[in-house]
């Protein structure tokens, strides 16, 4: 069982996991019944779902972006080309070959450089055909490509595509079985020797190479490369293996935004100064959403610096009613306060106390 840092058991267990470096669905969703525009919305604006998708707009959209190569551009067109239609018009699963397929041979054919679609990609064929046939997937990609670089210094294709699908490996041997893990580390540590090999020639290339070694160094490497006094906090998901570095480091750096998976590792002694912590704006409600699993004071201070923020709706206030129990006495505190937010946790307290 993991250990209860969480309001639920479910939460733990999501936790254990390796939550946010997954996929999961949100069955039952109003998306779902307009799946093929929705899966349109989230490819051509930026997906708002983050790692929670509707089954069937995350099966839509992942066919979509496959049928385009991931060229997000060519969906900034008035009308989408025949091929997306086709692709996002198509109901219900993939099958498990076709999934395994769209990683596998993508890795050799897509040019996508941003993290979090492409890391949401990996993850989201994971859900679908399990860590081991993903492993298994990205192992047999990578041996079937080239470590050369074209005349502009980029793979066939872009190098960044293979060094974000590198990074999700160390999170998916989180959740694969031993025997998978024992049968892949080789043939990761392969891919890596071969791409700092040809980073010698060429730096662009070389960027591949760093991918591996986060995911299969651990703490070690992230010491060697960076100094045990200056490795950024937003690396630490990598450093599992070592969690008083990981706690140490991310005091260090109390500006710096984190995860709830540093949290996991860290230990709640790491939620100290959480509210103060300077979080992609943009990524609020994902931030809301995971370290509201946390039982813990400081995920109270934390919501309550979001009452009123106008993106976030009223899913800060949604919490606080939710954990109307435990959220109670700090929120009575901050009614105490002057000012807007004083004002604003006043009005919480009196909701509350109308349960």
């Amino acid at each position: 069982m993991p250990r209860s840092i969480c309001f639920t058991p479910a939460e733990d267990e999501r936790l254990a996991a390796g939550w946010p470096y997954m996929v999961a669905f949100a069955d039952g969703h109003k998306d779902d019944k307009r799946a093929e525009k929705a899966a349109f919305t989230a490819a051509r604006r930026g997906s708002k779902y983050d790692r929670l998708w509707p089954r069937e707009v995350l099966y839509r959209y992942l066919r979509g972006k496959v049928a385009l190569r991931f060229d997000r551009d060519v969906l900034q067109r008035d009308v989408p080309p025949r091929t997306y239609t086709k692709a996002v018009a198509i109901q219900g699963a993939p099958s498990q070959a076709e999934a395994k397929a769209w990683l596998q041979d993508g890795i050799g054919a897509f040019a996508d450089e941003d993290n979090e679609r492409v890391s949401n990609f990996v993850y989201a064929v994971e859900a679908i055909i399990g860590t081991d046939e993903t492993l298994d997937a990205i192992a047999t990609g990578f041996e079937a490509t080239t470590t050369k670089a074209d005349r502009r210094g980029y793979l066939i294709y872009k190098p960044g595509f293979k060094r974000i699908v590198a990074e999700t490996i160390a999170f998916l041997f989180h959740r694969a079985s031993k025997r998978a893990v024992t049968k892949y580390t080789p043939r990761f540590l392969e891919q890596q020797a071969s791409y700092e090999r040809a980073g010698q020639k060429d730096r662009d290339v070389g960027v591949v190479a760093n991918g591996f070694a986060l995911s299969l160094g651990g703490s070690a490497a992230l010491k060697q490369r960076y100094g045990r006094t200056s490795v950024p906090a937003w690396f630490l998901d990598y450093a599992a293996d070592d969690p008083p570095f990981v706690l140490e480091r991310l005091l260090a750096c109390p500006k710096n935004g984190c995860t709830v998976r540093t949290i996991s590792i860290a230990g709640t002694e790491g939620m100290k100064g959480l509210a103060a912590r300077e979080f992609i704006p943009q990524k609020l409600g994902a931030v809301l959403r995971d370290f509201g699993m946390i039982r813990a004071p400081e995920t109270v201070e934390l919501v309550l610096t979001m009452l009123g923020r106008p993106a976030l709706k009223d899913a800060p206030l949604q919490w606080l009613l939710a954990h109307a129990e435990y959220a109670r006495p700090m929120v009575a505190i901050a009614a105490k306060a002057k000012g807007r937010q004083g004002a604003l946790a006043s009005s919480v307290l009196k909701r509350i106390d109308a349960i």
